[in-house]
């Protein structure tokens, strides 16, 4: 093969390998827009159902949310990948998310929600509903329903749904800030 022909086959192939990569982001996002529409669907659905008082299904609506904790994960482990600068808090938040399941709401609220546990290892999350809270909290909040649902279940105390409400209206406008 001559060196034009040369030339010619890198060029094309440069460029065939530029358009797999612009497919393949493109399909990334379009995967991640759709988990983040699928957890915005489920958190609508569970405010829906707490406000109801009527839970049709509670360890269904209980299972919904370790389904948006996992979208949440998702979003953080993709967000670390592109941010360095935010890896530490994320992972964090990533490898501490099946243990807030198992915290009470006093202990969640604590160490989560008001940053213990990021104070306690000397990271400070200055913008609360800027992406990186967003995405910290896209996490924290459905773990806490997935508390309160479970305390709802067990004694039937209407008071763990008006949390659940208030839980998931706060994340939806946190997930609004995801870009």
């Amino acid at each position: 093969m001559n060196s034009k022909a040369k030339h010619t086959a890198l060029r094309t192939s440069g460029k065939l390998s530029l358009a797999i990569l612009v497919f393949l982001l493109c399909q990334s996002t379009n995967v991640f827009a759709a988990d983040l529409a699928q957890y915005k669907k489920i958190a609508e659905h569970t405010i829906e159902q707490a406000k109801s008082g009527h839970i049709n299904d509670i360890d269904a609506l209980i299972a919904q949310q370790e389904i948006m904790i996992g979208i949440g994960i998702k979003a953080c482990n993709e967000y670390a990948t592109k941010n360095p600068g935010a890896k530490q808090a994320l992972s964090l938040v990533t490898s501490n998310a099946e243990g807030m399941k198992k915290l009470s709401l006093h202990d969640i609220e604590e160490k989560w929600h008001e940053g213990g546990i990021f104070k306690k290892n000397g990271i400070t999350i200055d913008d609360h509903f800027g992406e990186l809270g967003s995405l910290i909290d896209a996490v924290i909040h459905p773990a806490t329903s997935y508390i309160a649902l479970n305390h709802f279940k067990s004694n039937n105390d209407k008071s763990h749904l008006q949390q659940v409400v208030a839980e998931l209206t706060e994340v939806l406008a946190h997930i609004a800030q995801v870009k």
